[in-house]
């Protein structure tokens, strides 16, 4: 089925829960965006994989589909923004503002993990503010705040 984008959206085989379709061949499971690109262009590299242009995982027109690494395709993601940070993100357990709440906690870890049903690891992790980079500008907006 041809999409608006010009994408070729395959609708002959179910996606997988990343939406990406996959077809056996030769008693191997392949990803059929990968199998088209093969199809129109050689083989690819093992340490590389292949990208959507179209940033459309059901894709598989060849003139959308190119090579490159992991950290190209990471690359991709953050500059089209399609990496969900914070409470956007599927896997995220708590909201931005309760993960500000948990950084000028002055509870023990235990208690704030019981209270925002969370692991005490999770909690020293933002504690020690890893992985909330996204938060920065919403927390110094909150400190500014308060300083009024």
């Amino acid at each position: 089925m041809v999409g608006e984008n010009g994408c070729f959206n395959c609708t002959s085989h179910k996606p997988n829960n990343a939406g990406y379709s996959q077809v056996y061949i030769g008693g191997r499971k392949i990803l059929i965006h990968r199998y088209v690109y093969e199809i129109f262009n050689g083989e690819i590299k093992s340490n590389l994989i292949v990208r959507h242009k179209c940033d459309n995982p059901s894709c598989i027109n060849p003139k959308h589909l190119e090579v490159g690494t992991y950290l190209d395709n990471s690359n991709d993601c953050i500059i089209r923004g399609r990496k969900k940070r914070g409470e956007l993100s599927v896997l995220s357990k708590i909201k931005d503002i309760e993960v500000l709440e948990i950084i000028n906690s002055n509870d023990i870890y235990v208690n704030i993990a019981n209270k925002y049903k969370i692991s005490t690891k999770t909690v020293s992790s933002i504690k020690h503010e890893k992985n909330i980079n996204h938060l920065t500008f919403i927390a110094m907006s909150s400190i500014c705040m308060a300083t009024y």
